[in-house]
């Protein structure tokens, strides 16, 4: 410690005040040289603590011990990061090996995180990192089906994004740098923090181009099948009719009955085929459609009284429920009719002897709502994300060898959105299921054709 002369004399106390600055000084300045590296991120330096114990030994071990926490911590922030750069790369490895693209999205913006070398390889283009979940489109060329420019909302990574849900597309097409076409299947999944956090989205996405060829290839052969079935099957159920009404002379019993079975068989067929001309014409976009006010009451009206001889066959009861003043909606009457007339269809097919099917009629806020209920055989929990898949059929419904061509909740669901609708449904296995159409009361289609 500095031991200071004591004056009265006015230069005593001058000359004191000078050591005592001078002293300051030389303790200091080691100090704040390394608090000025400290300051600029350098935190090698280390504080020079004297052997001799003064007044500024407690704020140089103080300053030392914090520096030496902020090296330690600056030690395990590398080591950290060390470890997530050996991770990433690893993770990058991996997903290169994988045979379908993969894009890992920051949140919210979008931008790519990691993107493996078959996203790359499909889309025919480097991924530009400053590209958000806004600017895909253009960024990246995406059409519809259609050859229209995709829409940003309805990018599965946009949904599940903004949403947090996991989002699933089958026609998200590419127009590549060279003006190739490719159809991706893109599938993306939300991903959570430990507190629940969304912290990311990872789309995965393949390449259906030949796939879709090959179904487009099939259907217009299945058309052109049914196309040429449907005259002679017609032809052939005509003629059956008038053999059975003695058209032709009175038969007998043992023959009558062969051909009772052999006109349901006829009528099961023209019941196939015609949905599968109906699917064809919606997948090539064959259809005439004209919006017009339709009365939802008399379309169920007309289809439950159609349904009547099925209902009686198959032991099951019929009942319609509605509100009074439902308002006419604007939708092609074919549309609404084959709607409606294949979830009763489904509801009396599917349900047990002595089951019954309730429709119910009721009116909404800019809309209506038809509710099919049953007291079936249910869908069984794992078909039921694919109920409305072409062709597909319940396990449960399979082994009761209940006849049908899986198509009717394709065509359901595939005119419901056409006319700016929704449909969901709730079952029960063993107990009977429930599908709720939604249908806008006008629509924007005042009238629409397709050739």
């Amino acid at each position: 410690m500095v031991r200071l002369r004591h004056s009265k004399s006015p230069k005593g106390s001058f000359e004191a005040d000078a050591d005592v600055k001078k002293y300051v000084a030389q303790r200091l300045d080691p100090l704040v040289d390394v608090l000025s590296f400290a300051s600029i991120g350098d935190f090698t330096k280390n504080v020079h603590i004297s052997k001799k114990e003064d007044e500024f030994t407690p704020v140089n071990v103080g300053v030392q011990v914090l520096l030496d926490v902020i090296r330690d911590k600056i030690r395990e922030l590398e080591e950290e990061k060390g470890r997530i750069e050996a991770d990433k790369k690893q993770l990058g490895t991996l997903l290169d090996s994988l045979p379908v693209g993969v894009y890992i999205a920051e949140v919210p913006s979008g931008k790519p995180i990691l993107v493996n070398k078959k996203a790359t390889e499909l889309v025919g283009r480097s991924f530009d990192p400053e590209a958000g979940v806004d600017d895909y489109t253009k960024t990246y060329d995406l059409l519809t089906e259609e050859g229209k420019k995709y829409p940003t909302k309805g990018h599965p990574l946009y949904i599940t994004i903004k949403k947090g849900i996991e989002a699933k597309k089958s026609d998200l097409v590419v127009r590549r740098p060279n003006k190739s076409l490719i159809t991706l299947k893109v599938q993306s999944v939300p991903v959570h923090d430990k507190v629940g956090n969304l912290s990311s989205a990872i789309a995965v996405f393949d390449d259906i181009t030949k796939e879709r060829e090959v179904e487009n290839l099939k259907s217009q052969f299945v058309s052109l099948v049914s196309h040429q079935l449907r005259t002679p099957l017609s032809n052939m159920r005509w003629n059956i009719e008038m053999l059975l009404k003695g058209d032709y002379g009175i038969l007998p019993e043992e023959i009558a009955g062969v051909l009772k079975d052999v006109y349901e068989s006829d009528k099961k067929l023209i019941i196939l085929v015609n949905d599968i001309l109906n699917v064809s014409h919606i997948e090539e976009g064959k259809e005439l459609e004209y919006a017009v006010g339709v009365s939802p009451k008399k379309i169920i009206h007309k289809v439950l009284t159609d349904m009547k001889p099925l209902a009686r066959e198959k032991m099951v009861k019929l009942h319609f429920k509605t509100q009074h003043n439902i308002p006419r909606v604007f939708i092609d009457p074919k549309h609404l009719f084959q709607i409606v007339q294949n979830l009763v269809s489904n509801a009396i097919n599917y349900n047990v002897a002595k089951g019954k099917v309730t429709v119910h009629l009721r009116k909404g806020t800019n809309k209506i709502l038809i509710l099919v209920e049953d007291t079936g055989i249910g869908i069984p929990e794992k078909d039921r994300e694919r109920i409305f898949d072409k062709f597909f059929r319940t396990e449960n419904a399979i082994k009761s060898q209940i006849q049908g061509s899986g198509l009717g909740l394709y065509i359901v669901k595939t005119y419901v959105k056409k006319w700016g609708g929704n449909i969901i449904f709730t079952s029960k296995e063993g107990k009977g299921s429930t599908f709720f159409v939604e249908l806008p009361i006008k629509n924007h289609i005042d009238k629409k054709t397709k050739t």
